[in-house]
């Protein structure tokens, strides 16, 4: 870690950023930056984990065990392969045009305000996107029907979840990223799908997408139904706060509601 401070100067100044605009930008002092940046501090994990997914560069890279050119590259094709899945999900079905980048925006305002750390904010955004990409598999005059799902239809659509695991099981990232998709349509009751998990068997990270897609989607049309107003979807989360989602994400929707967020 000799050279750490070397490497945190240059990605700072390759940003064109100060002490000050970097400390804020990571929640942190300037004297702490500047005593990395003078190596009379060693660096926490955390804060390398923090300044790896800050600047877009590996913890390799910042404990000098490999180039920064390569990282970079590698770095931006997975994101150029996650913003291309995510798009030829969205591309399948017109109404569904920016959904899931849309809840990935909201997913990332929920964990922002829940003081998520920016690696995981990452993994979190990286779930929302890819969430729903096992429909691309289900049949296309099941998910553009224009009226109810019957049951039997319904159980295929439940299915996504598991699909969208199977597509990414042998995917090279973090395995919570998957478990998280897998998740995302549980409920803290019981009544989700695919496991029935309830509370504490959920992650966290699972109840922010599942919020936010049923947020996302209540404010959507859909060929069956138009969308509803902010005050509608408003009022069904708060009937469901601590049934089908946890209270404190209600409560942090909540806020969110409160803001011009949803106007954007």
């Amino acid at each position: 870690m000799d050279n750490f401070k070397d490497r945190l100067r240059t990605l700072r100044k390759e940003m064109n950023l100060t002490q000050d605009k970097l400390a804020r930008k990571l929640n942190y002092s300037r004297s702490t930056i500047a005593q990395y940046e003078r190596g009379v501090r060693t660096p926490s994990n955390n804060f390398l984990i923090e300044v790896a997914s800050f600047f877009e560069v590996s913890l390799d890279y910042l404990m000098g065990l490999t180039h920064l050119d390569f990282v970079k590259s590698n770095d931006n094709l997975n994101k150029s392969l996650i913003q291309a899945l995510s798009e030829m999900h969205s591309k399948k079905f017109y109404y569904k045009k920016n959904f899931s980048q849309n809840v990935a925006a909201l997913t990332s305002e929920i964990g922002k305000f829940l003081s998520f750390s920016a690696q995981n904010l990452e993994s979190l955004k990286t779930a929302a996107l890819l969430h729903d990409l096992g429909e691309i598999y289900l049949p296309s005059e099941i998910i553009n029907k224009n009226e109810k799902l019957t049951a039997a239809e319904f159980k295929i659509i439940e299915t996504h979840p598991k699909l969208s695991y199977e597509i990414l099981k042998n995917v090279d990232f973090d395995p919570k990223i998957k478990e998280i998709i897998l998740q995302h349509h549980e409920r803290i009751d019981g009544s989700g799908y695919p496991a029935a998990l309830k509370g504490d068997e959920i992650l966290k990270e699972a109840k922010i997408i599942g919020a936010a897609d049923s947020i996302t989607a209540m404010l959507s049309e859909r060929p069956y139904r138009k969308a509803v107003s902010k005050k509608e979807a408003l009022e069904i989360l708060i009937e469901n706060k601590g049934s089908k989602f946890d209270p404190e994400i209600v409560e942090v929707c909540f806020e969110i509601f409160k803001s011009n967020f949803f106007d954007n």
